[in-house]
């Protein structure tokens, strides 16, 4: 899981950024970015978490109990799929809003054409 977005978002989000500025639109550019940094937040606490999920995969090393042993490390791998998805699905969530991006750039775009051409 990067903590970063990914490259192509971040290059859209600045090309997105300008045209909202130019449309008059910071008030909606405020609102993605308030999503942009909560996703990043997200992804950022997900690895977090998977780095103290594996801090205690190593703690579960020093238990003498077999069983004991047995079932914590089934927790721990639980714990460790459950993050997984979840930063699977905050990839999702990545992708869709770079998406949708792209989508309004593309429209703007199309509705700035037709202005051109009627001009």
């Amino acid at each position: 899981m990067g903590s970063a977005l990914s490259v192509p978002l971040s290059e859209q989000l600045d090309s997105f950024r300008d045209i909202m500025e130019q449309s008059d639109r910071e008030s909606q550019m405020e609102d993605i970015d308030r999503l942009i940094a909560c996703v990043k937040s997200i992804q950022v606490d997900l690895e977090d978490t998977m780095d103290e999920v594996g801090y205690l995969l190593e703690q579960l090393q020093s238990i003498k109990n077999p069983s004991m042993k047995a079932k914590l490390s089934r927790m721990q791998e639980d714990m460790r799929e459950g993050l997984l998805r979840a930063g699977d699905q905050i990839k999702a969530v990545e992708k869709a809003v770079a998406e949708g991006i792209q989508n309004a750039i593309n429209s703007l775009k199309k509705k700035e054409s037709r202005l051109w051409t009627r001009s």
